[in-house]
Order: structure tokens, then sequence, then C-alpha cells
């Protein structure tokens, strides 16, 4: 028996993609696209050479996302040796490729400027995949720690992931990162996100929004529209939607303080209670052994910690 590491067992815990049959958009287009955008980076790697599997390096809020696009078996197809997440300590051993995709910031950038550092042979080079976007302090951190010539960075753009059928989710702390820490490369992924989906769906007919971040998305929008209106784009996109037959009617930007009471009100539901309580992220949640009875009429649990499915 093969024994797995925790980010193989979260990828896979996650794997158990959501059904997007009977979407009002061909959903399941927009989630092919993601796990091709994920798997070409790893087949780039793979052409490069270097011998031996891909040790693939995750950053653990990125294991459950990753999961929704692709499966356990897509990364192994693929040139995929071994899944490891993203923690402090020596690199993973072996011969192959290493391959690290993180989130744009700081923490994650200490901790593979320290990896490289200390690990064997100055020559040692990595893949490093910023998602979605790629961070310029974050590389001028990597440049002063010594570590970026041995690097390849590259972008792996993924935004909006499918979560159900009628629910999209860049799976990112949007609100925390806009309000708390001041970081607006928040604004640049939403805008990214709609123009995708206008490349899946066609142009969105109606866009409206309400708030100051909702005006920089907008006017960033146009902007990312511009280049391709000048290169012709719109007349290949005039006669409609691309997937599934279907078109974005109307968009309704609305900035969370507009409405700061809706996320403190209790949801209703057994799932809601969930995710009250346990926090769901992407799709499932984890229930500590603290919860569970030692002993019971069915015997003790056989695991101490578990995954548990929504």
């Amino acid at each position: 028996v093969r024994r797995t590491s925790p980010a193989s067992r979260a990828l896979m815990s996650a794997s158990g993609q959501p059904a997007l049959e009977n979407a009002a958009l061909d959903l399941e287009a927009l989630r092919e696209r993601s796990r091709r955008l994920l798997l070409s980076a790893l087949d780039a790697v793979a052409a490069a050479g270097g011998g031996g599997g891909i040790r693939l390096v995750l950053d653990q809020r990125l294991s459950g996302p990753l999961g929704l696009v692709a499966r356990p078996l897509d990364f192994r197809a693929h040139g995929v040796d071994k899944i490891y997440h993203l923690e402090s300590g020596p690199p993973p051993q072996g011969a192959g490729p290493l391959v690290y995709f993180v989130r744009a910031e700081f923490e994650s950038a200490q901790v593979i400027a320290a990896q490289l550092s200390c690990a064997e042979g100055s020559s040692a080079r990595a893949t490093l995949h910023f998602v979605p976007r790629r961070s310029l302090p974050c590389e001028k951190l990597l440049e002063e720690a010594g570590v970026y010539s041995r690097l390849v960075v590259r972008e792996c753009h993924l935004h909006l992931l499918p979560l159900d059928k009628d629910l999209l989710s860049l799976e990112r702390p949007c609100f925390r990162a806009l309000y708390h820490d001041g970081d607006m490369s928040v604004l640049h992924s939403v805008a990214s996100s709609i123009l995708e989906l206008e490349d899946l769906y066609g142009p969105v007919a109606s866009l409206r929004g309400k708030g100051s971040c909702a005006q920089q998305v907008s006017r960033m929008l146009k902007q990312m529209r511009q280049p391709r209106q000048e290169a012709g784009r719109p007349a290949e996109r005039a006669s409609g939607p691309r997937a599934g037959g279907r078109q974005i009617g109307s968009l309704l930007l609305l900035d969370r303080v507009c409405d700061m009471v809706t996320p403190l009100l209790t949801e209703l539901t057994y799932e809601g209670l969930l995710h009250s309580v346990f926090n769901i992220r992407p799709g499932g949640t984890r229930v500590s052994d603290l919860l569970e009875p030692s002993s019971s009429l069915l015997g003790p649990s056989p695991q101490a910690r578990r995954d548990r499915r929504r």
C-alpha cells in the first residue's frame, strides 16, 4: 500500500468535485479551462526534463481549490510523483523537478527562500508558480534572499472556481486583503475573472455596481478590454456565447461594506450550521477527533482526523 502525504490526502478529500449539470451556464467549460491551465503548467515542467517525477509543493490554502478542478490521478498522469504542503524546513528530497504552487504572499516567499537556501548544492533549481498572478514584492524578497536566480517564476491564472452549479468563488480572503491588509491586487483578480467569463460565455450585456471597489473593478475591466477591442476581438465574440449557448445578461458588483449585516446572520440549514462552526473550505470541512466520543457502541473512531463531505 502506497502511503500518501497530507497534501495528497487534502487533494483527494477535495476531489469529490461538485456536479455542475443543469447550471444556468456551462460551468463544466470553466472547470475544464482551469484544469487545462493547471495541467499544462505541469506538462511544461516535465517537458523541460530533469529526470524523475515532479515534487509538487502546494500552499496549504491551494490544496482544496486545486482539488476542485483536477483529480489526484490527473496529477500523476502529468508527471507528479508526490505532493507536499509548503512548510518550514528543508525542501522535499528527490531527484525530480521541484515545483511550487503558492499564493503571492510574503509568508510563502519566505518559506521558499529558506528551503532553497538550505537545499543541497548551490545549483539546485525550482519552478515557482504564483496563483493567480505574480507579485513584485515577493520576487524582490526572493532576490534579496539570493535564491531568485535559481527559480523559474511563472503565473497560473486560476480565478473563479465552481463550488456548485450556482456558486463561483475566487477562494481567497478578499475582504481581509482589501480592508485589513490594504491589498488592492484582489480587485485585479476580480476583473480578470470577469474577463475570463466573457471569453467563455460572451460579453456581459449589462454591468452595474455599487461601492468604490466595484467602480475600480469596472474601470480595470474597461482597460483590459481595450487591447482586445483594438485587436478586433469583439468581432469574434459578437456572435454570442461560446460555451453552452447561454449568455450572462447582467452582472452586479457589490462591495461587502455596502452590506455588513448579511454575513452575520445565522443560516437556517444544516450546511449553514456546519459552515458557521467548522468552516466549509472549499466544498468540505475537517472535524477534530475531540468532537468524536472516544468510546461508543460502535467502538473507537478508526482515525484521529477525518474529512467529512458536506
